[in-house]
């Protein structure tokens, strides 16, 4: 599995001087090198936000298998430590930072 990890705080990477990638974008930059049937798991608290679809049906179109977990904030914790392949944090988060640090994922993003 590869991970995604989504938060809809964009105004405040942008006050950052972030800027979150968009579907089409981080499917083709940030997930390029999965073959079609690689699984990727979306972690995100709003499943059912017609932004995280845009990104499952971005991915999907690349021909990856998705699928999209959302529970507690620790549960997304302790799921995204589970990783072993790797996690792609697509906009801030602490979340990805730290099972980036205590996790072991081969590659974190």
């Amino acid at each position: 599995f590869s991970l995604i990890r989504l938060k809809q705080e964009a105004h405040r990477a942008k006050r950052m001087g972030f800027e979150e990638l968009g579907p089409v974008q981080a499917a083709a930059e940030l997930f390029g090198h999965l073959e079609p049937g690689n699984k990727v798991a979306i972690v995100s608290r709003y499943a059912d936000d017609p932004d995280v679809r845009l990104y499952v049906d971005a991915l999907e179109k690349k021909g990856l298998t998705v699928r999209v977990i959302s529970g507690s904030g620790l549960q997304d914790f302790c799921f995204l430590l589970s990783a072993e392949k790797e996690i792609v944090g697509v906009s801030i988060s602490t979340f990805v930072f730290y099972a980036g640090i205590l996790g072991n994922a081969k590659r974190v993003r």
